[in-house]
């Protein structure tokens, strides 16, 4: 008899441990994705704001460029009309012609903010923990789409500015120049790259702090969770450098 209670004893310990230990894994689970109505509204309120000024900033970024390839195409245009200088008017018509094909790419170009600005603000009307973490992924699929903006869009303009000094250099003979032509136009399209917005990359360390470890959050990083079909489901850690 004491065994057969000693052995009962320590099958109870061990399934009261187990209990306990399910309990402390899934304890946190559940109040993580417990959230309250007025907390997701809240949170919905500010994503909801958050793609409303990175589509504001988006704006002005995009019409101040497509301004100065206008106004470049135009110059270009004109200074070919006037000068007697025959490279002048060569290399004029080939920076109007990047100038041009720069400024349709202004206006062409979707916003990387729109469709998704459309869907959380009609979530943002109904507050609810599911709505909200679908609107926590579009947040962090826009602010990738928006950190990798610079990387994803420098070969188009390097192979443009590439065509024009090689026109200029084989096409009228003038390596030199058509180098400088290069030079010129990869300087300007990195310029506008690195003034393109980082509004969602900035708003998302801010809103969701909880994932940035201590000695990680005094570091250059983007901490973006990982959003698959389920939901968010788990943390990437991701570098920015700054040049």
């Amino acid at each position: 008899m004491p065994g057969k209670s000693s052995g009962s004893s320590n099958i109870s310990e061990r399934l009261a441990s187990v209990l306990l230990a399910a309990l402390l894994c899934l304890t946190p689970l559940a109040h993580a994705q417990t959230v309250s109505k007025e907390e997701a509204g809240r949170s919905l309120k500010a994503i909801q704001a958050a793609f409303e000024d990175a589509e504001r900033k988006e704006k002005i970024w995009r019409w101040s460029w497509a301004g100065f390839y206008a106004a470049s195409m135009a110059g270009n245009l004109a200074y070919a009309e006037y000068t007697d200088s025959h490279d002048g008017r060569y290399d004029a018509h080939v920076s109007a012609t990047t100038s041009a094909l720069g400024l349709i790419g202004m206006i062409l170009e979707p916003s990387i903010y729109k469709d998704n600005l459309r869907s959380v603000t009609l979530k943002a009307r109904r507050p609810k923990a599911s709505n909200l973490k679908k609107a926590e992924g579009m947040l962090i699929e826009s602010g990738r789409t928006e950190a990798l903006y610079a990387s994803t869009h420098r070969k188009k303009g390097l192979a443009v500015s590439f065509a024009a000094g090689l026109v200029i250099a084989l096409d009228d003979g003038r390596p030199e120049d058509g180098a400088i032509q290069f030079v010129t136009g990869a300087l300007v399209n990195e310029l506008k790259l690195r003034t393109h917005p980082h509004t969602l990359t900035r708003f998302w360390r801010d809103y969701s702090p909880r994932t940035i470890e201590p000695f990680l959050s005094q570091l250059d990083w983007n901490v973006l969770p990982h959003y698959g079909e389920e939901g968010l489901d788990g943390g990437r850690l991701v570098a920015r450098f700054e040049f």
